[in-house]
């Protein structure tokens, strides 16, 4: 064989080689973590402690679909910041940058102003408040910022009373605490949260999340999902997709994190008897 064809085998036996190795599969299972107790120790060593820092700046999108009472679909952008703490400003606005909303979360409550109907929404409980106004979130902005930290504790504060393994990872049972249901991949990272959210007269409200688009290295500790699906159980559906995500040591300032409402605003107060209103102005209500 002369030295050219002998070159020639050469390249392709590593060609095919490359492709081979390009073409195996994936490890199902990380190393160490084929076990439900070992899988659920390195969750909650990766991510449920207090985030990296005290504070939070998130952008993206949102796409909203529901199909009752008529169908609906719209797609907006979301900035959230504040601190993990408290206060947490959330604002949405329309696809061409139009202002829609204005959220405010603190520990007294929730407020939200729309700016197209110059009236405020209040309501002490954030996740009640949020449910009335529609939004399609399943718990509070404080707990949604936490989980785009990277903390679970808040909503996973109880261990699991029932874990099974599957062929692609675990599903650990809860009895007790906002989540029902917890699916872990075999690298021990969050995929799916099942639970319940009370609404009002001691009902609740289904709900789920997918956590999708991680890194592509799966060896790296506690990676945060690009992509999260909400789903409820009234048929509303969100899909909010990461574009941005600051972890912040320091806290805001506390002018970065007011609401300030225009004069004329129209206040309802959500959790009253009956519902409450008045216009600020300047002299008051």
């Amino acid at each position: 064989m002369s030295i050219r064809n002998t070159c020639l085998l050469l390249v392709a036996l590593c060609t095919g080689a490359a492709l081979f190795a390009g073409c195996a599969p994936k490890k199902a299972f990380g190393p160490g973590m084929d076990t439900a107790d070992a899988a659920y120790t390195t969750f909650r060593d990766g991510y449920c402690h207090a985030p990296a820092g005290a504070s939070v700046l998130i952008s993206g999108s949102l796409y909203y679909t529901r199909v009752k009472p008529t169908k609906r679909s719209n797609r907006t952008l979301i900035r959230l910041w504040g601190d993990f703490s408290r206060p947490l400003r959330l604002d949405v606005a329309a696809g061409m940058g139009r202002m829609l909303a204005h959220i405010r979360e603190d520990r007294g409550g929730l407020t939200a102003f729309y700016p197209d109907q110059k009236a405020a929404y209040t309501h002490m409980d954030p996740v009640i408040g949020a449910t009335r106004l529609g939004m399609p979130f399943p718990f509070s902005l404080r707990d949604l910022a936490l989980v785009l930290g990277g903390s679970f504790s808040e909503l996973l504060p109880y261990p699991p009373v029932e874990a099974v393994r599957t062929a692609t990872g675990f599903e650990y049972s809860f009895s007790q605490g906002p989540v029902t249901r917890l699916k872990l991949d075999g690298w021990a990272r969050p995929v799916r949260m099942e639970g319940a959210t009370p609404i009002k007269n001691h009902a609740t409200r289904g709900w789920s999340i997918d956590f999708s688009r991680y890194p592509d290295d799966r060896t790296a500790k506690a990676p945060l999902p690009r992509m999260l699906s909400l789903a409820l159980e009234s048929g509303e559906k969100g899909v909010l997709r990461v574009k941005n995500r600051e972890l912040k040591q320091g806290a805001w300032p506390e002018q970065k994190l007011d609401l300030p409402l225009p004069e004329g605003t129209e206040l309802f107060r959500l959790d009253a008897r009956r519902v409450i209103t008045h216009k600020t102005t300047e002299e008051g209500s």
